[in-house]
């Protein structure tokens, strides 16, 4: 079985040196991609085994590579030539697409399996680049025309799907030591179980493994979970080395205007944040909540398992139950907010006060869901029409 490795990255320079750096072991071919036109570079460290364009699917560069990926690796594993392969996706792609193609092969055909995927971070901008709203068009890194993700939303995205994390500038010193601990720990809770390595440290492709049923290889299921939208997880230190994690849960809806208000407030000084949302006027919609730098989203997840017949629970992910099962109120079951955000915060205390601030106050949770209806929303271009039936089914003088 061929063994593959991905690496990912949005800076092209450290991606190429650390492509290069797993090309150069003995027994090793590589896929490579340029742009304009897009290309496709089958090579060794020695010599170029292939040279072919690649036709775009309509806009989608990454869907164009993914599917020329999985093609040329399969031409790979059959040609029996080499023990290992490096995919170097193109800057800012992230790898999930590809590895689901990988997977599916792997499990029909036997033929190759995902070892690891490997994010390249620069220490000495990733701080910044997490705490910012730049665009991946403005650096020139953007995949397509329609392409209007963050620099800190494409590093968010590798950096959680990633198993491995290689943390570029801290071997030559080039970023100071109270630096390099405090990126270490933010990569760290956005990634708790990724291994880090060193550009000297990168394991050989080529060498001998075991089963890819066991350790040894990427872990889909587990990747898939860690980027599940809605889940979220608590570090085992509230701070640390100046990265601060703050855990907030409340059992009430949150008006929306005040959340739309508070918007700017809940990204500042925090690099990522993610959880569910209940929004008084949406009773019957589970809300995701993602941000990355100064780039925040709602979307739809479905409905909350109290308004779910019990047979389907199944088909939900298994944080959202287990959450579900610890967290159950007899009034209105599954429904909450919970997020958990996690940055160079300033002020937690008033982070967590901002929070509560949106929240409906006293009087207006004590009128009961029926009157929550008529709350204008702010958010309905991003999620739609409200949705409005009643799912509680207590009278609003019962309600408090």
């Amino acid at each position: 079985m061929l063994p593959v490795v991905l690496v990912t990255s949005v800076s092209p320079e450290l991606a190429a040196a650390a492509f290069e750096r797993l090309l150069s072991r003995s027994g090793t071919v590589g896929i490579s991609y340029a742009d304009s036109p897009l290309r496709r570079v089958i090579h060794t460290s020695s010599e170029v085994v292939e040279l072919r364009d690649v036709e775009p699917e309509s806009d989608c560069a990454a869907c164009a590579i993914a599917s020329d990926a999985l093609a040329a690796t399969t031409l790979l594993a059959d040609l029996d030539r080499w023990a290992g392969l490096v995919i170097c996706l193109p800057t800012a792609m992230a790898a999930d697409g590809l590895v689901a193609r990988l997977d599916s092969t792997d499990a029909e055909t036997g033929a190759t399996y995902v070892r690891s995927v490997l994010v390249v971070v620069d220490a000495a901008t990733v701080r910044d680049d997490l705490g910012g709203d730049a665009l991946l068009d403005e650096r020139g890194l953007a995949s397509s025309d329609c392409d209007r993700r963050s620099v800190a939303e494409a590093i968010v995205a590798q950096v959680e799907y990633a198993d491995t994390l290689l943390l570029s500038g801290i071997e030559d010193a080039r970023v100071p030591e109270p630096e390099t601990q405090l990126v270490q720990e933010l990569l760290a809770r956005l990634n708790p179980g990724a291994r880090s390595t060193t550009c000297s440290e990168l394991p050989d492709v080529a060498a001998p493994s075991r089963s890819p049923r066991s350790r040894a290889a990427f872990d889909v299921a587990a990747a898939r979970a860690r980027v599940e939208p809605g889940v979220i997880s608590a570090p085992l230190r509230d701070t640390a080395y100046g990265v601060t994690t703050v855990v907030w849960r409340a059992v009430r809806p949150m008006h929306p205007g005040r959340l739309r208000a508070a918007l700017t407030d809940l990204v500042d000084g925090v690099a990522r944040s993610r959880g569910r949302l209940w929004l008084a006027n949406r009773p019957t919609q589970m809300l995701a909540w993602e941000s990355a730098g100064g780039s925040a989203s709602l979307g739809v997840l479905g409905s909350w398992l109290a308004d779910t017949a019990t047979q389907d629970w199944g088909q939900l992910p298994t944080a959202l139950r287990a959450s579900a099962a610890l967290d159950w109120d007899d009034l209105v079951g599954d429904r909450c907010c919970e997020l958990s955000l996690t940055g160079t915060l300033p002020d937690p205390g008033r982070l967590r006060e901002r929070l509560e601030s949106c929240l409906l106050d006293d009087v207006e949770y004590g009128a009961g869901p029926a009157s929550w209806t008529d709350i204008a929303d702010p958010f309905v271009d991003a999620l739609g029409l409200a949705a409005v039936l009643l799912p509680y089914g207590v009278p609003a003088q019962e309600w408090r």
